[in-house]
């Protein structure tokens, strides 16, 4: 926990950690370890997301900000849709990339070939985009630190939009 107030809870949630149940998730998630710690949570995204405005992948770690009541829930929602506050991530990328700055947008939607995949391209997608700003660059200029800036929020997104120009998140 980063920070605690009536209204919301701001933590740091580790890789390997699912946010909230599925169907698919056998392991234990975010949501359920705060219900174990007896936190007050929101109740406007049902039972298996309380509290939840946005989620980060399992595999990737992060801060996220938890609603602990409805009211605080609609109006962080409400600064996502209007896009008041931003969602920044750090990654190691390789190839690096050649511009200071690169914008991609492409829609992004599940794969046809692989279910559990998200892809650009196809068709039954959302629109999608991402800024990635260079900030280093290793001494072998093998790999490279970026910030990633999402004006979308998909699944995947980060992942999806560097694959189309051939970046792996490492």
């Amino acid at each position: 926990i980063l920070f605690e107030d009536d209204d919301v809870l701001v933590i740091n949630k580790p890789s390997g950690v699912t946010v909230h149940p599925a169907p698919s998730v056998k392991d234990a998630t975010l949501v359920d370890w705060l219900k174990h710690k007896g936190i007050r949570l929101s109740t406007i995204s049902g039972e298996e997301r309380h509290g939840i405005v946005h989620r980060l992948d399992k595999g990737t770690s992060g801060t996220m900000v938890i609603a602990k009541n409805n009211d605080a829930h609609e109006y962080l929602s409400a600064q996502l849709k209007d896009k008041s506050m931003g969602r920044y991530y750090i990654a190691v990328l390789s190839p690096p990339l050649k511009d200071d700055i690169t914008v991609i947008e492409g829609n992004i939607g599940r794969s046809a070939n692989n279910r559990l995949k998200m892809s650009c391209g196809m068709e039954h997608t959302k629109a999608a985009k991402t800024m990635f700003k260079q900030l280093s660059l290793t001494s072998d200029e093998k790999t490279q630190l970026v910030a990633c800036k999402l004006f979308t929020g998909r699944t995947h997104q980060i992942r999806v939009h560097l694959e189309t120009i051939n970046r792996h998140i490492i």
